[in-house]
């Protein structure tokens, strides 16, 4: 079974999901692999961090996911121990948050119609869900057997 917590941290804008196995049948370097295919798959463009245990991804062209669109990159991070295996996948959101304060600055100078208002805050809190949960498939899919 795999075990999957979130962490965000206000000042970076840093969303980082972990999953854990209690197992150690995979290691790391099939866990990385794992993580790259399923980025490449994704439209990210990975490349192999000098660490052995880490790996960086940055949106691609075409990005195939929407998620890829809201984060300045991030990286995978995977750990055995004798307990099991942790993998843990983080990205910025800067991108969303910089890309949101304009529109939202010229809905308040323009006095825009409610609906539009609305219309606005659902788009950016879906691109918000959509980098949540496209990270945390990352993170498992990473784990996956």
């Amino acid at each position: 079974m795999i075990r999957v917590s979130a962490h965000f941290v206000w000042p970076s804008l840093t969303l980082s999901w972990s999953a854990e196995r209690s197992d150690t049948t995979l290691s790391v370097a099939a866990a990385l692999r794992r993580a790259e295919r399923e980025l490449q798959g994704q439209g990210a463009t990975v490349e192999l961090a000098p660490e052995a245990d880490r790996l960086r991804f940055s949106s691609g062209w075409p990005v195939m996911r929407a998620w890829l669109r809201t984060v300045a990159g991030g990286a995978v991070h995977v750990q055995q121990s004798a307990e099991g295996v942790l993998a843990t996948a983080q990205a910025s959101l800067w991108p969303l948050a910089l890309g949101s304060v304009p529109l939202l600055a010229l809905l308040v100078v323009t006095r825009f119609h409610i609906v539009v208002d609305v219309f606005v805050f659902v788009l950016l809190g879906g691109h918000g869900l959509a980098a949540y949960f496209g990270l945390r498939n990352i993170a498992r899919a990473t784990l996956t057997l």
